[in-house]
């Protein structure tokens, strides 16, 4: 029996040092054959600048395709306040807000909504939510409604939200800011 698990252990031995791509070098460190090298440094800076320059050209399509005259932000979104009320409270940093909202992916695909008779409440800067729908709401005045294209990034990210959301994708949003209430 002690020959038979000698032999086992052995074998698995062979098997496991014949698999695996890296080889060792002369030098004592491993190599990677080219095909299995992880991406360099650059290589990675260069596919995410690629990725996003493919984001902005969608957007800006969606954009002029649909007519809707949008601005965009210094962080990336695309953004018009078509309604302002008139009303000079906007909201901060610490604030909470109350407002509607409606999203869907620029493909026309719905995504989430507040609630039916139950506008959506958070805190600026400390709720959990896509970043860039803290920074959205801060451009509106209470009573304003608007109109934003978040980036992937600053909306459900590479990874999407595993639901709805597919990976690095943008997200419209169509808002009503009911109240902003300071210092709460």
């Amino acid at each position: 029996m002690r020959r038979n698990s000698s032999n086992y252990i052995l074998a698995l031995g062979v098997l496991f040092a014949s698999c695996g791509n890296p080889t060792s070098s002369s030098e004592g460190g491993t190599e990677f054959k080219d095909a299995d090298r992880p991406p360099s440094r650059d290589q990675i800076i260069e596919r995410n600048r690629e990725m996003l320059r493919k984001e902005r050209e969608l957007m800006d399509n969606f954009n002029d395709t649909n007519k809707l005259d949008l601005e965009r932000s210094g962080t990336g979104i695309y953004y018009r306040v078509h309604y302002r009320s008139g009303d000079t409270l906007r909201a901060r940093e610490g604030d909470v807000v109350v407002f509607n909202y409606r999203s869907m992916l620029l493909s026309g695909e719905p995504l989430y909504n507040s609630p039916e008779g139950e506008p959506t409440q958070v805190r600026i800067g400390k709720e959990q939510i896509e970043l860039g729908l803290h920074e959205a709401l801060q451009l509106m005045n209470r009573g304003d409604s608007a109109v934003f294209i978040l980036p992937s990034h600053l909306a459900f990210g590479v990874a999407g939200d595993q639901q709805k959301v597919p990976p690095n994708s943008p997200v419209l949003y169509e808002v009503f800011l009911i109240d902003v209430i300071t210092n709460p």
